[in-house]
């Protein structure tokens, strides 16, 4: 009888924690002007952003603690833009 008792106590608390636990958020495309502030995975893909004309705006932004950027084979590979005549 305690037994049970116990058991129809803790019920709520352990159907509590479960449903707080979230499924993962589905990948997330790089865009230029992103600020990432939580854990994310990105969508696999060549992502070629063009930066800002200024050095104080960052094409992407990671800031906070403890986070991680799964790149999951996702490739940052420059810009667009063609600024030199050797790059083909």
């Amino acid at each position: 009888m305690k037994l049970l008792k116990m058991f129809s106590l803790l019920l709520p608390v352990l159907l509590t924690s479960m449903s707080s636990i979230a499924a993962p958020a589905p990948p997330v495309e790089l865009k230029r002007g992103m600020k990432i502030t939580t854990s994310v995975q990105v969508k696999a893909a060549v992502y070629q952003l063009n930066g800002y004309d200024s050095l104080g705006r960052p094409v992407i932004l990671i800031e906070g603690n403890n986070i991680t950027v799964d790149f999951n084979k996702a490739i940052m590979q420059g810009s667009n833009k063609r600024r030199w005549q050797q790059e083909s």
